[in-house]
């Protein structure tokens, strides 16, 4: 377990893998698009989850994405609502008028200028 691991941080989740290969993948979190939550039936066993922040990059493809392997079942709960409420703030954040350059407010070089 001392090979594996997550962090999250204020924009980026962070998940740890491997351990001939150890690969650490950063994900922002404006470049999630789905969480999910999996336990398998040896995980279920002992209570535990994997947690995967997908993208739409073409590694996750090939298996490529962060993925949090064997989180104790509650962390695994409170990660993935975590990374889904993340996940939302981004996307309202994108869609709002100040985001998509559509405020009546020119002269910052963003948006519509008249």
């Amino acid at each position: 377990w001392v090979h594996r691991g997550y962090r999250e941080t204020a924009d980026h989740f962070l998940a740890r893998t491997g351990f001939w290969r150890r690969r650490t993948r950063v994900v922002p979190y404006d470049r999630i698009q789905t969480v999910v939550d999996r336990r398998t039936v040896f995980q279920r066993r002992r209570d535990l989850a994997s947690v995967t922040a997908d993208t739409a990059s073409t590694s996750s493809l090939r298996g490529g994405d962060a993925v949090a392997i064997d989180v104790d079942g509650a962390d695994a709960d409170r990660l993935r609502r975590a990374l889904t409420e993340a996940l939302l703030e981004r996307k309202d954040r994108r869609e709002s008028p100040e985001w998509s350059g559509d405020a009546t407010d020119a002269g910052d070089g963003i948006g519509p200028q008249s």
